[in-house]
């Protein structure tokens, strides 16, 4: 597996792993453009906030973002998910932020996201509060 930061000719691959079912029923859009990913690449590429990383193996399979105040997001392909990929790139991302002298993660995550939650508390991320339908996690490094 290999992680390194997204290139533009990724974006239509990402397009694709976003839109899966099982990764967008836990955004709150329906569906997500590439136009939209374009914007947010660019964004990223412009501002360096977030830093946005993809997961592949011959193609992409998964991609996260680290934002400098510590927030982080990722996204792995149905098929790939439950097969120890998360965990590899969870585990750089760790040491990454730990590179960048951040003191602690954190994300939203759905409270119906069981699947995501065993992830993210497996990892040693804990539930900070509840809002709306949300739960703050956070993961002190």
């Amino acid at each position: 597996m290999e992680i390194r930061e997204v290139q533009e000719e990724d974006l239509v691959e990402l397009k694709i792993i976003i839109n899966e079912p099982d990764v967008i029923k836990f955004m709150p859009l329906k569906k997500v453009s590439l136009a939209r990913i374009k914007k947010w690449f660019d964004f990223s590429k412009k501002t360096g906030d977030p830093q946005i990383f993809v997961l592949k193996n011959k193609k992409v399979f998964g991609c996260f973002s680290l934002k400098k105040n510590g927030k982080i997001s990722i996204w792995i392909s149905e098929k790939f998910q439950g097969k120890g990929f998360g965990l590899k790139a969870m585990d750089w991302l760790i040491d990454y932020s730990k590179k960048k002298k951040l003191k602690r993660i954190w994300c939203y995550c759905f409270k119906d996201n069981e699947k995501a939650l065993k992830f993210y508390e497996k990892i040693g991320f804990e539930k900070k509060s509840l809002k709306e339908n949300q739960f703050l996690l956070e993961l002190n490094l």
